[in-house]
């Protein structure tokens, strides 16, 4: 080798040389870089963990025994570091599971599977057991070699007692619900498909549980009730409203029927969505054929009733439709035994004598005349042939015509009237006469004193109202709901005359022109009866009662 050759070697050995000295020098500060980043990591790791104190967490050698200690450990476990450091973790455990070497097979399951999960009693220094969530890790080397556990201890034991408080609770209920026996107590999924069942429910359905569990509840019901979707109506509104009752005939397994009372509740989870229905149902088959047998023991004594009244009135009506004519007949044959006792002493008549015998005839035929046309009016009433005769009348003349009427009856008594010739309704003249009439001769039969005020007036363009208005002592109010019955003052006023139809027929025919009468009882007394007609007929309207 020339010397040439051997100073460039020397120079190339020099440059590697220089080079893997710059290569070493970075490879060993990369080094001490990387050295610097696992001790901070594993510093602020250590900082963490310390910082806990919900959770105990240490670590452990290969065989078990406690290299680490956090706060949340000695917290949880009651012992300081320095009483636990290098102690077997098997003192955490109760005595019965050491001897069955439950702590070794923990470690033996992480270090298999790399984790080991297991939840159960712990022993604390004191003695005392708490109930723990626990987790065991195995460690490992970058070779693969076991070096330890972190173990993770979480004290679960307010959770748990909670869990079993609850779990006590739930079974009592489940067994109070089995031990009802007066009601069907069961719940249904989403879809109304039977998914528990309790005694109650056998016996009042039928069913043994294991026949009925996974069957539609819709069998409990009759068949034009499920063809009605019943069930699932009312189903959907139990998801609506938060529950719904409904009784109704439902079936028992042997296709007998009973009536029910039922309840359906909704049930929701925590987030709101419908998990199932808590349906309870009661017979009440007995209580509805009590109720029925009562009602029916009510309308026979009520058609009793009903019969024992008719028969009364009628003898009633009989006995005043007697005595009203009575009267007037004892007045036709005074006056003609009269008239023909003077005929057989004289020959003749006196003529003054002749004219007030025919006046007073005259007047009692007319009564007569008068209660035949009422009774008349009744059995038309009855059989539906009282009918209208309309036409457009003056509604002030019509009541002008009854008022004088009155007053030639009854020139004693002052009658004011209000009533304006220029209003005209289509009405049947005669009939609603025939009401004025009425209810003027009830005003002055049933009181003395005052005046009797009369008004006809249009409270609106389509309609006309008549007041009759008198100051005697009124109704009693415990009268007042029978004022329109028929008979009404043959039972309660006989002493006043009349056979109480006035009203009931007035009443009627009011009604047969599509108004109503009334009766007011202003407090300062008195009696003040209103007609409130249409001016003209009412479309539709039947003109026969």
């Amino acid at each position: 080798m020339n010397p040439t050759e051997h100073h460039d070697e020397r120079d190339q050995v020099t440059s590697d040389i220089h080079s893997l000295r710059a290569t070493l020098n970075a490879t060993t500060k990369a080094h001490a870089q990387t050295s610097e980043d696992l001790r901070q990591s594993e510093e602020r790791f250590r900082l963490l963990v310390q910082s806990i104190e919900d959770y105990a967490i240490f670590m452990l050698d290969p065989a078990g025994y406690v290299v680490s200690w956090n706060p949340g450990a000695e917290k949880i476990k009651g012992y300081r570091e320095e009483e636990i450091l290098g102690k077997h973790f098997a003192v955490f455990y109760r005595s019965e599971d050491r001897t069955q070497g439950q702590p070794m097979r923990g470690l033996e399951i992480a270090a298999r599977e790399g984790i080991y999960r297991d939840a159960g009693w712990r022993i604390r220094k004191d003695g005392t057991q708490f109930w723990a969530e626990v987790a065991i890790a195995a460690l490992r080397d970058d070779e693969g070699r076991l070096v330890g556990y972190g173990k993770v201890t979480r004290d679960l034991t307010e959770r748990k007692q909670t869990d079993e408080i609850l779990r006590q609770s739930e079974e009592r209920f489940r067994g109070m619900i089995e031990s009802i026996e007066d009601y069907a107590i069961f719940m249904l999924d989403p879809s109304g498909h039977v998914v528990s069942w309790n005694r109650g429910a056998q016996r009042l359905k039928g069913y043994t549980e294991a026949e009925v569990i996974g069957q539609h509840f819709s069998i409990f019901y009759p068949p034009e009730d499920s063809a009605n979707h019943l069930p699932e109506r009312l189903l959907r509104r139990a998801a609506e409203e938060g529950r719904t009752e409904h009784e109704g005939w439902r079936v028992r397994k042997d296709g007998t029927r009973f009536w029910a009372d039922v309840v359906i509740t909704a049930l929701h989870d925590h987030g709101g969505n419908l998990v199932g229905f808590v349906k309870v149902t009661r017979d009440l088959t007995e209580r509805r054929r009590a109720t029925e047998e009562r009602i029916h023991l009510a309308q026979e004594r009520s058609a009793r009733q009903t019969a024992e009244e008719s028969v009364r009135m009628r003898d009633e009506f009989l006995s005043v439709a007697a005595h009203e004519l009575k009267t007037p007949v004892t007045s036709l044959l005074l006056q003609t035994q009269l008239m023909a006792r003077r005929l057989n002493r004289t020959g003749t008549l006196d003529a003054e004598a002749t004219k007030r015998a025919i006046a007073m005839v005259e007047e009692q035929t007319q009564k007569i005349s008068d209660l035949v046309n009422r009774l008349l009016d009744v059995s038309r009433v009855a059989n539906g042939r009282l009918a209208l005769e309309r036409s457009d009348a003056s509604i002030g003349r019509l009541v002008f015509g009854a008022v004088e009427r009155s007053r030639l009856l009854a020139p004693n008594r002052r009658f004011d009237l209000v009533a304006p010739e220029t209003l005209i309704a289509n009405v049947d003249a005669m009939r609603l006469e025939q009401v004025v009439t009425n209810l003027l001769d009830n005003a002055v039969k049933y009181s003395v004193e005052g005046p009797i005020e009369v008004t006809v007036s249009q409270p609106d363009p389509t309609r006309v109202r008549i007041v009759v208005r008198d100051y005697g002592p009124g109704v009693p109010e415990a009268k007042r709901s029978s004022l329109f019955d028929q008979f009404y003052q043959a039972e309660a006023r006989s002493h006043q005359g009349g056979m109480g139809l006035g009203l009931y027929i007035s009443e009627q025919i009011v009604q047969l022109h599509g108004g109503e009468l009334t009766a007011e009882f202003p407090p300062e007394g008195g009696s003040e009866f209103v007609v409130n007609l249409p001016r003209d007929p009412l479309p539709g309207k039947p003109e026969t009662p």
